[in-house]
């Protein structure tokens, strides 16, 4: 008996063996109603799959711009650190290290989480601001505030990524379902209308890996019972 599609089984695997069952099933009775009838229902699917995987590939370049966005707003909050400490070597009576940085290091910030981080960073944008225009380190909170947008649009570009990506799967899920629906009432209909035997050729085996026939069961030489008659 012909084995049917799962619900466990990949989408790969259910348009692989889709497509072989309408292969065989051209092949061996030209182009029929079973063949008619799932088609349109595989085709619907490597449409949705197709859509996901790019949802997917999406999420991805989300999710690398995100990491980078946040690894420049990194190497701000360092200038930034860097230009104090330059500060205050050059004015001794400026002691602004400990006044904007966590113990004075700028560690304790860039190791916080994303949300965590951003709140820090906007805190000391505005320690830089509350210095006035005329102050050499004024332009600072520019710099920090552009990355913290760069920052927080990225995270959106990514939380969207990621619905969008759940979405495409949850289209993958419906087109599975129905393909899996109309897989199984072929076979039902083809065993009522030519017997089983019959029916079973018209359907893969179904694994995981493409069943090919090895090599060595191959052969250029006669059939030795078709020779003998």
């Amino acid at each position: 008996m012909a084995k049917m599609l799962s619900k466990q089984n990949s989408t790969p695997l259910f348009l692989r063996s889709t497509l072989r069952h309408i292969r065989l099933c051209n092949r061996i009775y030209g182009d029929n109603k079973y063949s008619q009838a799932i088609n349109p229902l595989y085709e619907t699917l490597q449409e949705k799959y197709d859509r996901y995987e790019m949802m997917k590939l999406d999420r991805y370049f989300a999710s690398d711009n995100l990491f980078m966005c946040d690894h420049m707003l990194d190497n701000d909050i360092r200038t930034s650190h860097e230009s104090c400490n330059q500060y205050e070597r050059e004015n001794n009576d400026a002691f602004l290290l400990d006044t904007f940085f966590p113990n004075g290091r700028f560690g304790d910030i860039i190791r916080k989480s994303k949300a965590k981080e951003l709140n820090i960073v906007e805190q000391l944008a505005l320690k830089f601001e509350t210095l006035g225009d005329q102050h050499p380190l004024f332009k600072l909170a520019a710099e920090l505030r552009e990355g913290i947008s760069r920052v927080r649009r990225a995270m959106e570009e990514y939380n969207e990524a990621i619905r969008e990506e759940k979405l495409a799967l949850a289209e993958v899920d419906i087109a599975k379902e129905a393909l899996r629906k109309q897989y199984a009432k072929n076979y039902f209909d083809a065993k009522q209308e030519k017997g089983r035997v019959k029916a079973d050729f018209m359907f893969p085996a179904i694994t995981s890996k493409l069943k090919e026939v090895p090599v060595e069961e191959i052969s250029d030489t006669p059939d030795q019972t078709a020779q003998a008659a």
